[in-house]
């Protein structure tokens, strides 16, 4: 907090010095963002590779998948009710802008592309570019090839535990530097963009920031009663995760603390390593949010009529546009754009939005970010590994957890008495050697059987 008030005080005071420390927050960024991909792909193969079976797999794919559509879709009714209430837009005296910023910008979500994109050609561009679901894809296979050749893979696991232990280790080295890297960030925001764009559009910025908190202190909540997770304590735990994200408007710069908090909360690496990827693209609430405020403003403010079929066509849309949009460049505003067409909105209104969207990404990144933590804590709970605190009464969202949970505690006892068995095998195989190998020296020096197994029960004797 002292690193956010300093950088704003010195990016306003002096103009010049702010927009020269970018430099700061810009190396803070490479730094996280050259460990996410050897830190999250290790865990991904290890997640797959670890799992009881395929079925576990698609069991886990599956319920996030419902989960993730029905939250989002929850979120785009809560902001439509939101912005139908307050009126967004009504009354807004609109300034002209020039469209000719959104010309390089893609004008619609190509959905061919997009799912090409989920399965790479080359898995080296998928990691240069840190394409998640790509990696996903990839690493989703090895795990399974892993686990198919069975005790061959013991040396590829042990490796790829000990890069993930190394890089849990680096991203914490690089969690140190936050407040420079912070400092950084905040100098140069507060000189590049000030507060003055912040007026003529403070209606829509005011009421989508409402729509935020209604989400992170009203539904969110809400979810963790209902399935019984402790939310203020997961919420805290995040909160750095959280203000990196809110910092930095990158929900991939903000994804290894966020992992790492994760599994000192008692997270499952099998469960976070695949939901958090998924949701990053499926379960994003903070710009589900954004989208519907965005669109209904932009109707209300150039007279465009929102019957209700209109507005069914709205979270229509939203609902399928808001899914896998982490693999399109400017992913908020192409979504806005291709909606607004879709709808049949003016493109103005984007072109305006964009003007100040640095100032909604901030809270859109951190709620994106806290939904996700949210969903990894109920879905892992569901499985029944999450070993974190928990309410006494909760629902189990999902199927077959009940099943899932008995045969992984089986399976580890199992393995522990497999285990516990083999060290007194062993125990016993070194006893026995030793006892050959006094055997050995003493015939070697003269001394027979006889002689040397009298000696031994006379020193039995004393």
């Amino acid at each position: 907090m002292i690193a956010v008030v300093a950088g704003l005080l010195v990016g306003t005071l002096n103009e010049q010095w702010g927009l020269n420390l970018q430099l700061l927050g810009t190396i803070f960024i490479h730094l996280i963002e050259m460990v996410i991909v050897p830190l999250m792909l290790p865990l991904i193969i290890l997640a797959i590779a670890t799992m009881e079976s395929t079925r576990t797999l698609g069991r886990l794919a599956g319920k996030s998948i419902i989960y993730f559509e029905i939250v989002t879709t929850v979120v785009i009714l809560i902001g439509l009710t939101i912005g139908n209430l307050t009126g967004i837009g009504k009354g807004v005296d609109l300034p002209t802008s020039d469209t000719s910023n959104l010309e390089n910008l893609q004008q619609g979500v190509d959905f061919k592309t997009m799912i090409l994109q989920v399965f790479p050609s080359n898995v080296i561009e998928a990691m240069s570019t840190g394409n998640l679901l790509a990696l996903l894809v990839f690493g989703a296979f090895f795990g399974v090839a892993l686990a198919a050749i069975g005790e061959k893979a013991a040396p590829v696991k042990s490796f790829l535990d000990s890069l993930s232990a190394t890089m849990f280790t680096v991203m914490g080295y690089i969690i140190k530097l936050t407040p420079i890297g912070v400092f950084g960030l905040m100098a140069h925001s507060a000189a590049k963009y000030g507060f003055s764009s912040l007026l003529a559009l403070g209606q829509f910025l005011v009421i989508l920031y409402l729509g935020f908190a209604v989400i992170v202190f009203g539904l969110f909540p809400l979810i963790g009663i209902t399935f019984g997770v402790r939310y203020w304590g997961l919420f805290r735990c995040i909160f750095p995760a959280t203000m990196i994200a809110f910092i930095t408007r990158s929900t991939e710069v903000a994804l290894a603390p966020l992992l790492d908090k994760l599994d000192d909360y008692g997270v499952s690496r099998n469960t976070y390593s695949f939901t958090v990827p998924l949701g990053y693209s499926f379960n994003c609430s903070g710009a589900s949010m954004y989208q519907v405020m965005a669109v209904l403003f932009i109707a209300n403010a150039y007279g465009v009529p929102m019957p209700l079929t209109h507005q069914i066509a709205t979270v229509a849309v939203l609902m399928l546009l808001t899914k896998g949009i982490a693999a399109v460049p400017s992913a908020s505003i192409v979504t806005l754009l291709a909606a607004s067409t879709a709808l049949g909105l003016p493109p103005e209104g984007v072109a305006i939005l964009l003007a100040i969207d640095f100032f909604a990404d901030m809270p859109r990144t951190s709620v994106n970010i806290i939904g996700d933590a949210l969903a990894a804590v109920i879905l892992d709970r569901s499985e029944g590994s999450f070993t974190g605190p928990t309410r006494k009464w909760g629902l189990k969202f999902g199927w077959g957890t009940h099943a899932a949970a008995t045969a992984r505690h089986e399976k580890t006892r199992a393995e522990e008495a497999t285990a516990k068995a083999r060290a007194e095998e062993n125990t016993a195989k070194v006893a026995t050697n030793a006892s050959l190998d006094t055997a050995a020296i003493a015939s070697s020096k003269g001394h027979g059987p006889g002689r040397l197994a009298g000696a031994q029960a006379s020193g039995a004797e004393s």
